[in-house]
């Protein structure tokens, strides 16, 4: 079990695990699908945090296994990362991520399709790594970031491929609060619990993201990733992730 779903009365809390760094791998993504899914379909549920483990929130995607992974599993990675990009981006309960740690790559590209999201100040790491990584954007996380980024935010953080602390203003458009590691899960439940209490959230949030939406379930739905067809040759840089 790399996943852990909990279910605080009205908000639920789910939790990457799997360490030491939380990234993720082909066996994760059904895990994370299927979390998804509960947490929208039940009514019990009216907000959802999505947070890390171990001090950390997510490394991305497990790079060190790519190597190991024929064609036809590259392409179903891609296409694994383009669905849950889709589904946390959609998801119509309030989504909060709570940030403990390292949040890269993917794990950066999470914190973009959350709703809001909430930092503890710390000695980690944020950032859109995928071109130091070796790595091109899925087509998904691409548009993602273009929809919640500006121009500039997305030219520093995409072309610049650094990492930052998370008290960098560089991160402002990525993070929306910065709170102490203690008060973390309280402030993201607080703000969960709130928003999910607004009846018409699902609607007013489909209106803001309708667009973007409609472009994400057309890539997958039409299988339609240019990176589908440069999977075999993408060589990831040393064993980072992104």
């Amino acid at each position: 079990m790399a996943m852990k779903l909990e279910k605080e009365r009205t908000t639920w809390v789910l939790s990457l695990d799997n360490p030491p760094v939380n990234a993720f791998s082909l066996a994760q993504f059904e895990e994370i699908f299927a979390m998804f899914a509960q947490a929208e379909s039940d009514d019990a549920c009216r907000a959802l945090v999505l947070t890390g483990s171990n001090g950390v929130f997510s490394a991305g995607i497990d790079i060190r296994a790519l190597p190991r992974l024929e064609g036809e599993d590259r392409k179903r990675l891609v296409r694994n990362v383009n669905r849950i990009t889709c589904e946390a981006y959609r998801f119509p309960k309030p989504l909060v991520a709570a940030v403990c740690g390292h949040a890269v790559g993917l794990g950066a590209v999470l914190l973009a399709c959350s709703d809001f999201r909430i930092a503890a100040v710390g000695n980690y790491r944020v950032g859109l790594n995928e071109l130091d990584a070796g790595l091109p954007f899925p087509a998904c996380p691409a548009a993602v970031v273009q929809a919640t980024l500006s121009p500039t935010a997305a030219r520093r953080l995409c072309l610049g491929s650094a990492l930052y602390p998370p008290e960098s203003p560089l991160l402002d458009e990525l993070i929306d609060e910065r709170v102490p590691a203690e008060s973390l899960m309280g402030r993201a439940l607080e703000l969960a619990a709130d928003r999910g209490r607004q009846a018409i959230y699902a609607e007013v949030k489909l209106q803001q993201r309708q667009s973007t939406i409609t472009a994400l379930r057309t890539i997958i739905e039409r299988d339609d990733d240019p990176l589908l067809a440069l999977v075999g040759r993408i060589a990831p840089a040393g064993a980072a992730r992104g």
